[in-house]
């Protein structure tokens, strides 16, 4: 069944809660900031998604 696959429900919550909102976060951030924080800012949010990512990736499903 395609719907009950763990690896369905993972790429889910990866796409719809992590990559949802937060470009358009970030987008305002470059409107608002300086550039060079902006950047820096880019950069914790990279690596706060891509840690995020495998974290949900490697949960359990029940």
């Amino acid at each position: 069944m395609l719907g009950r696959e763990e690896s369905v429900f993972h790429l889910w919550s990866i796409f719809g809660a992590l990559l949802g909102g937060t470009p358009f976060a970030q987008g305002n951030v470059y409107l608002l900031m300086k550039r060079k924080m902006a950047d820096i800012l880019s950069d914790c949010l990279i690596i706060t998604v891509l840690v995020a990512s495998s974290a949900v990736w490697l949960s359990r499903v029940d």
